[in-house]
């Protein structure tokens, strides 16, 4: 495999939670390619193939995915959990349309240029990194949402829902004074110190459980 290795790449280095997983058949294409990367300042995890890959305990690590469209048996790729690049032989429109519809972040020549794939790397680490931070934030939400008691839950969805805290009093049975003692218990328990932020922690809770309930939906059809 031909690629250049004098690239300095110092701002485009992963976090310590990423890694490229580097899928290739050819030993010797994967040994010289897994350098190159490795020299740059990446750290690399080596496939035969994508069942390795899948199969391997380190397959949930964060950071991305390079493989070769040989290696490509087990489409589409948004299967994967992490982004992918996908390298090729030989110039093929079709196959980088395809490569494309089928989830891959972007689509690579052989011989490679080594600032292009750089660059296709750092852009898939960058993804990869926001989508990790996405899913860490939800779920610092879901289990604040999981340490409210059940009339704390009622005062979350009455206060975001825009009813005023003798309204709740009204609907819940309870006292104008126990509400506002609810409501900042529900405030502090979820971290918001403004309605806005809470409202959206709101919409954020309804959302995870909609996809939970959806999955659910799906297991009970199979």
């Amino acid at each position: 495999m031909q690629i250049s290795t004098s690239i300095n790449v110092a701002n485009q280095l992963p976090t310590p939670c990423q890694t490229v997983h580097f899928i290739e058949p050819d030993l010797d294409a994967r040994n010289t390619m897994a350098q190159f990367l490795r020299d740059n300042g990446y750290d690399v995890a080596e496939y035969d193939d994508q069942q390795e890959y899948v199969m391997s305990p380190t397959e949930m690590h964060g950071g991305c995915v390079v493989m070769t469209a040989e290696a490509d048996g087990m489409v589409p790729y948004t299967s994967l959990p992490l982004p992918v690049i996908v390298i090729s032989h030989v110039e093929d429109v079709r196959a980088s349309v395809d490569a494309m519809k089928s989830g891959a972040v972007d689509f690579l020549m052989k011989p490679l240029d080594g600032h292009a794939l750089l660059r296709a790397i750092g852009v898939a680490l960058e993804m990869e990194g926001r989508i990790r931070e996405r899913r860490v934030a939800r779920e610092a939400i879901s289990l604040s949402e999981q340490k409210l008691t059940p009339r704390e839950r009622q005062v979350f969805k009455a206060v975001t829902s825009g009813l005023m805290n003798k309204q709740i009093a009204y609907e819940l049975g309870i006292s104008e004074i126990m509400v506002k003692i609810h409501r900042g218990r529900v405030m502090r328990k979820m971290g918001s110190r403004t309605l806005p932020d809470l409202v959206r922690k709101y919409d954020v809770v309804q959302a995870i459980k909609g996809s939970h309930s959806e999955s659910l939906d799906v297991l009970a059809l199979n």
